[in-house]
């Protein structure tokens, strides 16, 4: 934000974007950027790190639930109280960013379920959302283009390949 000018950007407006164990990340920030504990050792304000959306691709959401494992393991160890303040849907409050989220429901690595953990604490928290959950698709499709990934079967790409449009008319909804 404190460079906004130099990179045109609206300062506003800002959405984090995240995929897979990235999307873990940035699902995770949109709960700890107001955390009352961290900012003062960052020396930042809420209006330093606050934004306005989240978009989160085949995100890691649980490490409790249907999790990744090795984020999990990676994340957390063995630690409990760790894998719960790290499980992004637990944290979800009436003022979490507005939010994005798709997935695939045969990937293998990062199951759908989490994306469902997440939908499922933005509706009680009438959090503004769209979710979109593509039926085929491996993990790791990032735009779902040919040119991305060479070895994407086509009928992936011609069905999944929407998920940017469909975020993008999301985010200039909101």
């Amino acid at each position: 934000k404190k460079h906004a000018g130099e990179y045109f950007i609206n300062k506003d407006k800002i959405t984090v974007i995240g995929f897979s164990a990235g999307g873990h990340l940035a699902a995770s920030y949109g709960y700890m950027y107001k955390d009352e504990t961290l900012l003062p050792l960052l020396n930042l304000s809420k209006e330093d790190t606050s934004i306005e959306s989240l978009i989160l691709s085949y995100p890691v959401i649980s490490l409790l639930d249907y999790t990744h494992l090795d984020s999990s393991k990676n994340l957390a160890e063995m630690s409990y109280e760790l894998k719960e303040k790290l499980s992004a849907q637990r944290h979800v409050t009436s003022d979490y960013p507005r939010t994005y989220i798709w997935t695939t429901k045969n990937d293998t690595c990062v199951p759908y379920e989490n994306s469902l953990l997440m939908v499922e604490a933005l509706k009680a928290n009438n959090v503004e959302h769209e979710f979109k959950l593509f039926e085929e698709g491996p993990h790791g499709l990032s735009l779902a283009t040919y040119e991305l990934n060479p070895w994407l079967n086509h009928q992936y790409e011609e069905e999944i390949s929407v998920w940017p449009i469909l975020s993008d008319k999301f985010i200039k909804k909101i």
